[in-house]
């Protein structure tokens, strides 16, 4: 039983039961792939079919009813607020915080990377706000993916589509693996000692990490569970991460040193931005828990207080860990790779890294359930969609969870957990989070202030225009940021014309919408923010780097990353020269064309200047008597219309008629002189006017005049039947 309504609950309509094994229609269901025409004639509407797609939208109601009903079951209903904190929290707060705060204090922004923490937490709640919105009018499995396609179209959520598959793959692949590091930390073992070394593979992907995958598979395990079954464990992961964290704080404001703060911005207000740019992606984790809004049992209720709540915990708490590691050491001898760790060995504290790690270990461990969590219902909503094969959709009626979904991510995670370190891939990672905040945001705008035969012409051209102005915008701070510190006069034109904008679109633009239940507040200002704040992120000059901490606790060598780095120019240098290669074969392909194109002109030419008067004039004759044909054809459509008009006329008057004749024949026959006027009429004389007329009209002789003298006949008859 499947349906929904606002609240997620709503109508319910009975799917038939799938039998035992798959067929065709569980992996390809649309029509034009049901014969190799149908397929041959998809193919040649490619165009048309890509024209209507590019920019059509979905609907509220078919993402809530008709969409959820193709997953043949419906998930279970157990999760309050409360189960959404836990996850919130357990699944933002991994690994990172412990690696992350390190690099940015010792490098970017020294003590004040207390404020990049704030500004980075602000940034991401400007994100979360947004998500919130759309969460609470649309608890679907989808999230962003479902969002994107109701408001930005189809070929944008494909696109999204992709980054978010992408996204979740590499991020439960690098968690996987960077387990195996932080578990092989806890025995004093370097991670490649637990890894399998296969020296024919290429120098990156030889390193196979066989317990990455047993800890992906027991958190599948997990994971296809009833959800209700997932939440204890979770929480209790969590709290274990959450004590840890407690003793760090604890233990390490007990070694604090305030004359560590003399300095608290060594590195100047640049430094501090971006500090903030770095620490963002260690919020990033919020995006999964939008997907669980088909589970929670009030969604309106739940996912503001669940989303927002956990965001505001996990701020905290990346604060405090911040104040604590920069009161321990001064900031310049804080450790990049092992912060807190080599900070209570300074203090003497050696034993502590223990807990530390072990707290690390718990965090990723929420992580990875939580990405394996959300990544199937991602997966659920787009095979829903026919995005991806429908078998992909199904809810198992015993567990109510999308299980063939999750079985597929969990094997793509440990495949790339397996064989690669993700030092390329993850560098990725963070321009298609980014990517998906931004859309996620413009979305929003759209979802306010256009609604299709709603909004005025004027209205939205105002809007595209304005929008356009406030992305345009958010890319030039980006620019600005990435080449370089002197750029004031352009950061401060930039941001005007970002604030001119956003304040045309809060005075100008007439929102078409309002929230139904729960809604961002100060419309357009922070969803304009979170654009342009995203933006600037995704062009973060060091952003390509940091996330090689999250894979590697313990520093490799420069030498290795040098090679790895010289391998990829390699790369990119033959393929630029394959390219030029196959550019250059196009090229004397198309001149050898060019050139037999031009020996057969100058042949037309030559025959044309041979050709007689007399034949030049024949040739302009013919094609004016073509001309006159084709005139002549469009005329006797037009009369060939006309006549078909005029039969159909003339079938409506016959039809008339024949009710008048039966109206006669019916009637009696008197007359009465002294109401009409007439003193002497001969009964035989009209009685054979009338059949005379009936005969005319039976033949079709009677037509201009014909409705004239019907008019006059119903007097003429009723004096006669008067009379007699």
């Amino acid at each position: 039983m499947v349906g929904g309504n606002g609240d997620g609950d709503g109508q319910s309509n009975t799917i038939k039961k799938r039998s035992c094994g798959c067929n065709k229609q569980d992996f390809l269901p649309e029509e034009s792939f049901q014969s190799w025409a149908s397929y041959g004639k998809a193919l040649c509407d490619t165009k048309t079919r890509l024209k209507d797609r590019l920019f059509a939208r979905s609907l509220d109601h078919l993402e809530l009813h008709e969409m959820r009903a193709r997953s043949q079951h419906e998930m279970k209903r157990s999760l309050n607020w409360f189960d959404l904190i836990w996850f919130g929290v357990g699944g933002v707060m991994g690994a990172g915080v412990f690696v992350l705060t390190g690099e940015a204090a010792r490098n970017e922004a020294g003590p004040a990377v207390l404020l990049s923490y704030l500004i980075s937490g602000i940034s991401a709640l400007l994100s979360v706000l947004c998500y919130t919105e759309f969460s609470v009018e649309l608890p679907v499995a989808g999230g962003s993916f479902a969002y994107l396609r109701v408001e930005l179209g189809d070929f944008m959520a494909f696109m999204v589509a992709g980054n978010i598959l992408f996204e979740y793959i590499v991020a439960g692949a690098r968690v996987a693996r960077s387990w195996t590091s932080y578990f092989a930390t806890l025995f004093n073992h370097q991670p490649d000692e637990f890894r399998v070394n296969v020296g024919f593979l290429a120098e990156g992907y030889n390193h196979l990490d066989p317990i990455a995958i047993v800890v992906s598979i027991a958190v599948w395990v997990c994971a296809s569970l009833r959800i209700q079954g997932s939440s204890p464990f979770n929480m209790v992961a969590t709290v274990v991460h959450i004590v840890v964290i407690v003793f760090i704080l604890v233990a390490g404001l007990t070694k604090a040193d305030p004359s560590n703060y003399t300095t608290f911005t060594p590195f100047g207000i640049r430094g501090v931005l971006k500090a903030a740019a770095m620490l963002f992606f260690a919020y990033v984790g919020f995006a999964g828990v939008v997907t669980w809004g088909e589970e929670l049992k009030s969604p309106r209720r739940d996912i503001p207080i669940g989303l927002i709540g956990s965001m505001l915990i996990i701020i905290t708490t990346y604060c405090l860990l911040a104040i604590t590691l920069c009161l321990m050491q001064p900031y310049n001898q804080v450790d990049v790779d092992a912060p807190f760790t080599i900070a209570f060995q300074a203090v003497g504290m050696n034993w502590a890294k223990y807990i530390v790690a072990l707290g690390a270990l718990k965090g990723m461990t929420t992580v990875l359930l939580a990405n394996i969590i959300s990544q199937a219902r991602y997966f659920t909503h787009i095979a829903r969609t026919h995005m991806a094969p429908p078998i992909l959709a199904v809810i198992s009626e015993t567990t109510g969870t999308p299980v063939n979904a999750a079985v597929v991510m969990t094997v793509a995670n440990s495949i790339v957990a397996f064989f690669t370190g993700l030092d390329i891939l993850s560098n990725l990672l963070s321009i298609a989070t980014l990517f998906i905040f931004t859309q996620v945001a413009i979305a929003l705008l759209v979802r306010r202030y256009y609604a299709s035969q709603e909004t005025s012409v004027t209205d939205r051209n105002k809007f595209i225009m304005l929008l356009a102005l406030i992305i345009m915008s958010s890319i030039g701070l980006a620019i600005l940021w990435a080449v370089g510190e002197n750029g004031l006069p352009g950061y401060i034109v930039m941001v005007v014309v970002w604030f001119l904008a956003t304040l045309g679109i809060r005075l100008s633009v007439k929102e078409a919408r309002k929230p139904k239940l729960w809604g961002v507040p100060l419309m357009p200002w922070l969803p304009s923010a979170s654009i342009a704040i995203n933006t600037i992120g995704q062009a973060y000059e060091d952003m390509q780097t940091q996330n090689q901490h999250l894979l590697q606790q313990v520093a490799e060598r420069d030498d290795y990353n040098i090679k790895v780095f010289l391998l990829l120019l390699l790369l990119i240098c033959l393929a630029l020269a394959k390219q030029l290669q196959q550019v250059n074969t196009s090229l004397g392909s198309l001149r050898l064309r060019i050139a037999h194109n031009e020996e057969q002109l100058k042949v037309y030419i030559t025959e044309a200047l041979k050709s007689t008067p007399e034949d030049r004039r024949l040739a302009v004759n013919l094609e004016t008597v073509k001309w006159e044909l084709a005139d002549a054809e469009k005329e006797l459509k037009w009369l060939k219309s006309a006549v078909s008009s005029s039969e159909k006329e003339y079938e409506q008057i016959q039809r008339k008629m024949d009710e008048i004749q039966n109206e006669l024949d019916s009637e009696r026959l008197p007359i009465y002189l002294n109401f009409v006027g007439f003193y002497d009429i001969d009964w035989i004389r009209c009685h054979g006017d009338v059949k005379y007329m009936s005969r005319q009209i039976d033949a079709g002789h009677v037509r201009v005049s014909l409705t004239g003298q019907i008019e006059e006949w119903p007097l003429h008859l009723r004096a006669i039947e008067i009379l007699y």
